[in-house]
């Protein structure tokens, strides 16, 4: 903020020999202005002082900056206070198993086989599974039978509808479900895994799994803590592992 210096017709050279200390166009501070209006007040004529009218605005005006400068070092502080709050408590994700909203594939070319894993709003008597690659280019459709609403989940071999296994990348599924009378249902694709790292690399916490998949924390569903000599994943331990556990667990029905 500049503030133009107050002039007096008395005590010219004292206030030009302050005056000349600041470079031209540069701001004067707080404590500068009171050192020359003290100096202006001192070398006036007593029996015709200037009006002080303007000095007052002014050191209002300081006041009011002084006030906001402090206040927006107030409330940096809190935002250093709180970053540092969020990074604490994302530490406690790592080793932690959880359940987001997700419908990618990472498929590293070597695994027997994927779990596609999607939440039914209803029940469904036909559901279709659509496979893409990264460019968008349909590679697998599995058609699914009835379906009870809830979790699901169907086995992906990473083989191509030309019967070829798919190379190493990231690939995407979509899934539709219709009723009998070919109404929508609706449907919430899900992934899972095991967190290994947080990264704050972007500015805001992201979770890093096992598999390289990146997790924003508005897509995590559920956090889970297993034993040590427990293996099944949140998905495993709500769908069920033994063949009585799974009656909604599908082979596609185009394959052999």
């Amino acid at each position: 903020m500049s503030i133009a210096a107050p002039s007096s017709s008395n005590g010219s050279g004292a206030l030009d020999s302050l005056s000349s200390m600041k470079a031209p166009g540069s701001d004067m501070d707080k404590q500068e202005f009171l050192e020359l209006l003290v100096m202006q007040l001192s070398n006036q004529d007593p029996m015709d002082p200037k009006d002080p009218s303007e000095f007052t605005a002014q050191l209002t005006q300081f006041s009011s900056l002084e006030q906001l400068a402090s206040i927006r070092e107030g409330l940096n502080m809190m935002a250093i206070t709180q970053t540092s709050a969020t990074h604490a408590s994302m530490v406690q994700f790592v080793g932690k198993n959880v359940e987001f909203a997700d419908n990618s594939i990472q498929w590293d070319g070597t695994q027997s086989e994927v779990d596609l894993t999607y939440s039914l709003g209803g029940r469904a008597e036909s559901v279709t599974i659509m496979v893409q690659d990264e460019e968008g280019n349909q590679v697998k459709t599995i058609e699914l039978g009835p379906q009870e609403a809830g979790m699901n989940k169907v086995s992906f071999d990473g083989v191509n509808e030309q019967g070829l296994k798919l190379p190493p990348g990231e690939y995407t599924f979509s899934v539709s479900a219709r009723t009998a009378d070919e109404t929508t249902v609706e449907v919430n694709t899900l992934g899972a895994g095991l967190v290994e790292s947080v990264t704050f690399e972007k500015g805001y916490p992201e979770l890093i799994m096992t598999d390289g998949r990146r997790v924003d924390l508005g897509k995590i569903l559920t956090v889970s803590s297993l034993d040590d000599d427990e293996d099944e994943s949140p998905i495993d331990a709500i769908v069920g592992d033994s063949d009585d556990d799974k009656p909604t667990e599908h082979a596609p029905i185009n394959e052999e």
